[in-house]
């Protein structure tokens, strides 16, 4: 009977200790976990859904975009209304956006983050948000 209560005693903690890592573990890896909410790294360029059809290019200079080309990200009825610059280094960036009758330009800084959010973020968080506006004097919408 004694023999009998060991195994018994010794398989009850056998178990437990078998179960104990598998209560640590998933307590561990939720510990070290962090929920990051972050934006896209980059910039966008935003055309009126009017100006749309009008843009013939869009070129980007500088340290921070040389070589790098936009993408359509929304599309308008004819044309994109809304294009991504995903930088390729910190530093500068010349934007221009070629419409058929004028040039809208605009500058933005890049700054490399590191963390939960790393990536290359315009700097002000705001400047990555360029309103092309083709302007009166050139046929856009004013």
């Amino acid at each position: 009977m004694a023999a009998r209560m060991i195994s018994h005693a010794s398989r009850v903690l056998a178990a437990m200790m078998l179960a104990l890592p598998v209560v640590l573990v998933p307590a561990a890896c939720t510990s070290g976990t962090t929920d990051c909410s972050c934006f896209a790294p980059g910039a966008h360029v935003h055309v009126a859904p009017e100006s749309a059809a009008a843009v013939t290019s869009i070129t980007l200079r500088g340290p921070a975009c040389d070589g790098v080309a936009t993408t359509c990200v929304q599309a308008a009825a004819t044309g994109c209304e809304t294009y991504s610059i995903v930088p390729k280094a910190a530093g500068s960036c010349s934007v221009s956006v070629v419409f058929v009758d004028g040039t809208f330009t605009a500058s933005v800084t890049f700054e490399q983050t590191s963390g939960c959010c790393a990536g290359l973020y315009a700097s002000p968080s705001s400047a990555g948000e360029i309103d092309a506006v083709r302007s009166p004097a050139d046929g856009g919408a004013g």
